[in-house]
């Protein structure tokens, strides 16, 4: 059996070689002089940063890039929020016998007279339901389940992977990451807000699974991070023009010596990560209707 298969060894493909783009890859620039001197690319190997799955030999030659990006980013619309096809609170709680139709009513035209508020607040003034017994409604309103974020602390150890202003925009708060960092579990507090995690899926390598915690805890849990883990992130509320933040992006992008950029607009933010190894660092920048496009960037000649 040894000696036949000796005689008639089994073929095998050969390991492709890496090509010499993939060693030596050409700057996204066209105006960069790498493009047109190979041997620069050759004494510079494995250095540059990588933006919208292009790759360029230095921050400065990602400018053009970044501004155009920015400039669509904030000229885009945002999509208005579908009309909602859930449950109403008042209905859930209802069903489920934990208040009656007159406390409902009675709710509701508070909710109507001050014009303010959701009804599970006004319900709780009225001391016809508790903390407990809305996240649980509110819970089964969204179909997700509720994190006992009030006993368990590993919030500490992944709060700092969003940007904390917006968190706190949703009343959201990453309250547990996966050990092989695949899923992070995010609580909000009243409602999920999937815009933001599908920024955060485009931001961090892990699917996002939304739950719903407790005011109370959630404002715990804030006030925490508050004194013991400082942000990540640097907020630029007066920066008003894409061609200010693209100049503060390559910035920072040259002092932090990132590797890649990821860019996402979330609500009112332009969200901006560097990434250098396993470290990163955000940006963050208001938008709105202050916010003008800079002018194009010319060519150097």
């Amino acid at each position: 059996m040894s000696s036949a298969l000796l005689r008639n060894p089994v073929p095998t493909a050969p390991v492709p070689l890496p090509s010499l783009r993939t060693l030596f890859p050409r700057c996204a620039n066209p105006d960069c002089s790498t493009v047109r001197s190979p041997w620069h690319r050759l004494r510079r190997p494995g250095r540059g940063i990588v933006a919208e799955r292009n790759w360029f030999c230095q921050p400065e030659c990602l400018r053009r890039t970044l501004q155009e990006l920015l400039d669509t980013l904030c000229g885009e619309r945002m999509p208005a929020s579908p009309p909602a096809r859930r449950i109403p609170i008042g209905l859930i709680l209802l069903q489920q016998g934990l208040i009656t139709a007159e406390q409902l009513q009675r709710a509701l035209e508070l909710q109507r007279t001050h014009g303010r508020e959701r009804l599970g607040y006004w319900l709780r003034q009225m001391g016809a339901i508790g903390e407990a017994e809305l996240t649980r409604a509110l819970a089964i309103q969204w179909a997700c389940p509720v994190f006992p974020l009030e006993r368990d602390t590993g919030y500490r150890q992944c709060a700092h992977l969003v940007p904390r202003r917006l968190a706190e925009a949703s009343g959201m708060i990453p309250v547990y990451l996966s050990r092989d960092g695949s899923l992070l579990y995010t609580g909000f507090t009243s409602g999920i807000d999937y815009a933001l995690l599908y920024a955060i899926e485009q931001m961090l390598p892990c699917r996002t699974i939304p739950c719903l915690v407790s005011e109370t805890a959630y404002a715990r849990a804030m006030a925490v991070l508050e004194r013991m883990v400082p942000p990540r992130e640097t907020v630029f509320d007066s920066v008003r023009r894409t061609e200010e933040m693209t100049a503060i992006a390559v910035n920072f992008a040259e002092r932090f010596a990132a590797r890649s950029l990821r860019v996402q607009r979330v609500g009112a933010f332009l969200w901006l990560r560097l990434v250098a190894g396993r470290e990163f660092r955000d940006l963050l920048f208001q938008t709105g209707p202050h916010v003008s496009a800079g002018p194009p960037l010319a060519s150097p000649r």
